[in-house]
């Protein structure tokens, strides 16, 4: 296979963004060079659901099939929301019980699959590109030139020598504490971040020998989520998320048992007991957080930011991988196009090149993180979580649409149709009403 260029493409970080970014990249002829501290398989807190786009994404890549083999499909979500117990004038303690609305994905079934065997799956499929090269080491140093880029890293064997690499193009792919988003704003102070009581946190624990759910199951805590992901027929993952306000670990032997202590609706579905978790568990406890991280900027002239590099807002819709993949995608494409024409010109490509790739990550992420949002405005809220899934129950149609924008299939406008006029005004009354039994209830 025949190079299109004499410096390569440097890529930080072999994540899911990383890889998919360079493998695209080789196959339109372009050398990378990917540079991470570890060589994958990389594993990482993460709900670990592939929805059908990200699939699509995937398939250009290479077969699907060792991947499929080693994971476990599933057809939608279900949201779980807890037993309300509360008390009514002299009447005691009530109690509602708890109450679940599914959805079936209209566009095909995703996968649940590790993220050790999925990165271990993209990591064989760019060791067959001739043209994709990886180094071992921490990227330190990004220096600019006039028509090309100096990036300097420092291997683990020997950290005093810094490693130059003289790259046609730098695509920051590190995650949420990107060392490349720097590169991009040097002098701009730290992203905003939410206040310290309200930053989220996640964690992931993997079980064996607990039946596979057929969808993604959220169960709702106050201010806590947890999401169960089949991975296998007999294997699943369970993603915790929650704000420090709700939830403080008191160390780590202990929080998972402490997280489960949170679920009891999950508990009962899975049909165990929280006392003997060592027995079912995986040893594998992987968490990530703060989770908000918001970029001003993704690209630079000379370099570009792509996946949870380029912002993230938060996990409780499942949809970073789907995010990340098609960024990966549209970053690949827009390079391919500009970095031939600014080598012929002698020059690097600039932010003014890459708008095409920036507007177009700005209109992929614009629905689903509207969503997010919203979704995280039922997190702290039991009576909106109870209305909305009183709601999706009736209308499951109306569910599946919402995902469907979510996952980037449709505009969020069509859920404004006629056809869905009856949908959101049962979700309106449904909060109205939850709202105003709960203020009788103070009263």
């Amino acid at each position: 296979m025949e190079s299109r260029s004499a410096l390569p493409v440097a890529v930080i970080g072999a994540g899911p963004a990383g890889l998919t970014t360079a493998i695209l990249l080789a196959q339109k002829n372009w050398p990378v060079v990917v540079i991470d501290q570890q060589e994958p398989p990389i594993d990482k807190a993460c709900g670990e659901g592939l929805m059908p786009p990200a699939l699509q994404v995937l398939a250009r890549l290479g077969p699907l099939a060792e991947l499929q083999q080693c994971g476990r499909s599933f057809d939608g979500i279900s949201y779980h929301v807890p037993a309300a117990t509360f008390a009514r004038g002299n009447s005691g303690i009530n109690q509602t019980g708890a109450l679940m609305a599914a959805a079936t994905f209209l566009s095909g079934a995703g996968l649940g699959v590790r993220r050790t065997r999925l990165s271990r799956w993209l990591y064989q499929q760019a060791r067959q590109q001739p043209l994709i090269r990886f180094e071992i080491g921490r990227a330190d140093h990004y220096i600019r030139h006039s028509d090309h880029a100096i990036l300097e890293y420092t291997q683990p064997q020997d950290r005093s020598n810094r490693v130059r690499l003289a790259c046609r193009y730098v695509i920051g792919a590190d995650g949420l504490r990107s060392t490349a988003a720097r590169w991009i704003q040097p002098n701009q102070a730290k992203s905003r971040k939410a206040r310290r009581n309200q930053q989220r946190w996640g964690l992931t624990v993997h079980c064996r020998g607990v039946p596979a759910p057929g969808k993604v199951m959220v169960h709702f805590s106050q201010g806590m989520e947890a999401y169960v992901t089949p991975l296998g027929s007999d294997e699943i993952g369970i993603a915790f998320l929650w704000y420090r306000s709700s939830f403080q670990p008191r160390g780590r032997s202990t929080i998972t048992a402490d997280l489960f202590a949170r679920f009891e609706e999950l508990q009962q579905s899975l049909a165990i007991d929280s006392g003997p978790l060592a027995g079912w568990l995986d040893a594998s406890l992987q968490a990530v957080g703060p989770l908000y991280t918001r970029r001003r900027a993704i690209t630079a002239t000379g370099i570009s930011l792509v996946g949870d590099a380029a912002g993230y807002v938060d996990a409780i819709t499942g949809e970073g991988l789907n995010l990340a993949l098609h960024s990966a995608s549209l970053l690949a494409d827009t390079l391919d196009r500009g970095l031939l024409l600014a080598a012929t010109e002698g020059r690097l490509l600039n932010a003014q090149d890459l708008r095409q790739y920036t507007r177009a990550v700005n209109r992929l992420k614009f629905w689903p993180e509207l969503l997010t949002h919203g979704a995280l405005l039922l997190s702290r809220r039991p009576v909106l979580q109870r209305a909305f899934v009183s709601c999706m129950q009736r209308q499951p149609y109306f569910f599946s649409q919402i995902l469907n924008v979510n996952m980037g299939l449709a505009s969020g406008w069509q859920l404004c149709h006629w056809r869905y006029w009856p949908a959101i005004l049962q979700l309106l009354f449904q909060v109205v009403d939850r709202l105003a039994s709960q203020l009788s209830r103070r009263g």
